[in-house]
Order: C-alpha cells, then structure tokens, then sequence
C-alpha cells in the first residue's frame, strides 16, 4: 500500500521529464501575415442605432430614477437597530467555531 508521501514524491518525479512545446519556425511569420493581409473593417453607426441606444439609456436612467424615489419614501433611516441586532446575531452565529465540522 502507498502512502500519501509516496504518491507526491511520484508526482513530482512524473514532471521530470517536460519540455518546451515546440512549434514550426515558421509560425509566427504565417500569423503575422494573416494579421497584415485581413481587410480592415470600418464599423458604421446608423443614425438609428444611435437614438435606440440613447432611448434605452433614458428609459434605464429613468427606472433607476423612479426607483431610488419610491426607495427613499418607504424606508425609514432611523429605525435600523432592530435589522443591525439581527445582522449581527447571524454574523456571530455563521462565524462562531461551534459550526466548524470536526473530521
């Protein structure tokens, strides 16, 4: 039967024996002309595109908006010792060493 030391020592020893990959000499001079020889591509904007895009980033601003008002209205600020009570109650209950599992 192996120990553990054992099968670490064997898998250090199985890296022993790597090298470098090696590729064609060639390589990167083929890449480079497939880079150098693409068409280059001029991206185009409609002028419709770009009053959607700003529809929508209206539209969101106004969600965000909407929502940030009726938040601040039905939220009270100074009434926070009860939910600060029960956070803190979950914190030290999640984080104390009673719930670690023993092997």
């Amino acid at each position: 039967m192996t120990t553990i030391k054992q099968k670490v020592e064997e898998t250090i020893a199985s890296i022993d024996g790597l090298q470098r990959a090696e590729t064609n000499p060639y390589f990167y001079d083929k890449i480079m002309q497939r880079i150098k020889s693409a068409p280059a591509r001029v991206v185009t904007m409609k002028p419709s595109m770009i009053w959607t895009a700003a529809a929508c980033l209206v539209l969101l601003f106004g969600i965000n908006l909407f929502t940030w008002i009726d938040y601040s209205k039905t939220t009270n600020y100074t009434n926070h010792t009860k939910t600060d009570a029960t956070v803190n109650a979950l914190v030290k209950d999640y984080f104390s060493t009673n719930n670690v599992l023993q092997f």
